[in-house]
């Protein structure tokens, strides 16, 4: 290997590192603060929290978009399918995790995301039709079996700590679960869309955030949970500034995340971040 490549690839391993590590900072801040707010105000409204919290992606999105000289007449240029996949995964992606807060304890929710790996792989063989070698499959399957175990642990260990801590139920820990495969099918078909495709991030998150409002709006209205967060939020109103901070550490880090994505590939930025992907 020539010098120029040399000096290149170490450029390129410096560069995956910081943002790396400043995507790792943002989110361990985010998981904090979430912890912190939802706690202090026993605020369970999923689907209205998801909500907001694309609704502010897209209005950030917005502005990314525009940046980058594009014409919201001119969208989508990417077909609908890509798009609504992408949609999907993100509002169910965010409204199961958003919930699964009420039924398991936060470390659950942290180490789960780890096992976001698995179904990235997967999803990966599956939609983009990449092949990964036996050690990784391996060392996935050790997450795997790592966080069944922390679970049944944390589990069994209820009645100990119920008065002190938010208690892990089985359904709770399906729900992180489930959750990691819609994240899964959005993060690689954003892949699809950015790389293979040539798509801007800005048009990506714009038109999948938006969307994804609009779904998890619809989930919120069906199942009763506008008026009581509202009223929650009117008598509380430090809910909204904390809310709004969480969702600023998050879009920070999910931006972050993003342009790892497009730039390194997502199975580099998973092994990067899997210990602290929220």
């Amino acid at each position: 290997m020539g010098t120029a490549a040399l000096e290149t690839k170490q450029h390129s391993v410096q560069a995956f590192v910081r943002l790396a590590l400043t995507t790792m900072f943002l989110f361990l801040v985010h998981g904090h603060v979430q912890e912190r707010w939802i706690k202090a105000y026993n605020f369970n409204y999923s689907w209205v929290t998801s909500t907001f919290e694309v609704m502010f992606y897209t209005i950030l999105a917005y502005f990314k978009f525009v940046s980058e000289g594009g014409r919201v007449s001119a969208l989508p240029s990417v077909p609908w399918s890509t798009y609504t996949v992408i949609a999907f995964g993100l509002s169910f992606g965010r409204g199961l995790t958003w919930l699964a807060l009420t039924m398991v304890s936060f470390p659950i929710v942290l180490i789960g995301k780890s096992a976001k790996l698995l179904a990235v792989m997967a999803g990966s063989l599956l939609f983009l039709g990449k092949r990964h070698s036996s050690v990784e499959y391996g060392a996935a399957l050790l997450i795997i079996t790592g966080l069944s175990m922390f679970s049944w642990a944390d589990i069994q260990a209820n009645s100990a700590r119920k008065h002190t801590e938010r208690a892990t139920t089985p359904f709770g820990v399906f729900l992180v679960i489930l959750s990691l495969f819609f994240d899964s099918a959005a993060s690689n078909f954003q892949e699809k869309a950015m790389k293979m495709q040539g798509r801007g991030l800005g048009e990506v998150m714009l038109v999948t955030n938006a969307m994804a409002m609009a779904m998890c709006a619809v989930i919120a209205a069906f199942s009763g949970q506008i008026y009581p967060a509202a009223s929650s939020m009117s008598s509380s109103p430090g809910i909204i500034w904390m809310m709004a901070l969480t969702f600023v550490l998050g879009y920070a880090g999910t931006t972050l995340w993003t342009i790892i994505i497009r730039q390194f590939g997502m199975l580099h930025c998973m092994q990067a971040l899997l210990p602290d992907y929220f």
